[in-house]
């Protein structure tokens, strides 16, 4: 059984992930910034001991140092799940310079900053590993395929997917995988009601690969069943 981080594990995939995670046994360490709208994953917390609901927001460098100090006060950590983002849609007269900083600063500059503040973590671990949540829109070749114009989010997405490429890199000396996993369309707040997946089919289909995925894939881009997507 491993100890797992989920970044945003409060709604949506995120939550869905955390109850499949302690389902099958793991100790789940959860973020929510907003205690208003986290009640569900508060009352799991208070229903098991192998959940921990932690108050952190992941743009907030202070928050990762905080977040490193009470994970490895918990015991330690061996995955990290970034699954917190903001979705933000939209031509270009409708963009602003605020909500592309924003995006980015979420989907993008906050996984990996705090990958580096929990690496001592991971390297302790005798099975590291690393997953970025991204999405298929962050393809540039998929992305003519996707009903468009939209700039914040796909941006951000493929930015995100160089960065675990490179992150791949620089851990590879210690055996440290990297995984680029899009969850599918899936019926939560950004992918609305016509969906094609629920929230529990998608936790239920990433937790396969999560399992399945070894040191030999690290710096692969997939969609949530496996299926290679290109960059």
């Amino acid at each position: 059984m491993k100890t797992l981080l989920i970044t945003g594990a409060n709604r949506g995939i995120g939550l869905a992930l955390t109850r499949a995670l302690l389902e099958n046994g793991h100790s789940v360490m959860g973020t929510y910034r907003d205690a208003a709208r986290s009640q569900t994953l508060l009352d799991l917390a208070a229903e098991s001991n192998r959940l921990h609901a932690l108050q952190a927001d992941v743009t907030h460098a202070g928050d990762h140092t905080r977040l490193a100090e009470q994970i490895d006060s918990l015991g330690g950590l061996d995955w990290v799940i970034h699954n917190a983002g903001v979705a933000a849609w939209g031509p270009l007269e409708t963009e602003s310079e605020e909500r592309l900083l924003d995006t980015f600063r979420t989907n993008v500059v906050a996984p990996l900053l705090l990958t580096r503040a929990l690496l001592p973590l991971l390297r302790r671990s005798q099975d590291a590993k690393v997953w970025m949540i991204s999405s298929k829109m962050g393809s540039i070749t998929e992305a003519k395929r996707i009903p468009g114009p939209n700039y914040a989010y796909p941006i951000s997405k493929a930015a995100l997917n160089m960065a675990g490429v490179q992150l791949a890199r620089e851990l590879a000396p210690f055996k440290i995988p990297v995984f680029l996993q899009t969850p599918g369309w899936v019926r939560t707040d950004m992918g609305g009601e016509s969906a094609d997946l629920s929230v529990q089919q998608c936790a239920s289909a990433l937790l396969k690969q999560f399992h399945s995925l070894s040191f030999a894939d690290s710096g692969c881009f997939q969609e949530f069943d496996g299926s290679p997507l290109p960059f």
